[in-house]
């Protein structure tokens, strides 16, 4: 199982009904991170206006994070100070 796993909710905007939504997925979340073992994290980025245009930007940046996040865990490590020593 994954050591942790993230979820993202972009609501249309704003609104009480999509703060209980995430109040909801919260409490779930703490239900599957004892049952699973793993970390579970739940991200709530409402637009400040009901924009499409919006949330997909913030999905963007979500993504773009992902990635970054990814990169760095995969990309090739420096020598150490004796690699070039032939040790």
């Amino acid at each position: 199982m994954a050591k942790a796993l993230r979820f993202v909710i972009v609501p249309k905007v704003a609104h009480p009904w999509f703060d209980e939504v995430n109040k909801g997925a919260h409490a779930q979340a703490e239900i599957l991170s004892r049952e699973l073992g793993a970390e579970i994290v739940v991200d709530y980025m409402p637009p400040s206006i009901a924009d499409v245009a919006e949330q997909n930007a913030i999905l963007g940046r979500c993504s773009l994070k992902i990635r970054c996040r990814t990169a760095r865990r995969h990309a090739p490590r420096k020598p150490g100070r004796w690699a070039d020593r032939g040790r």
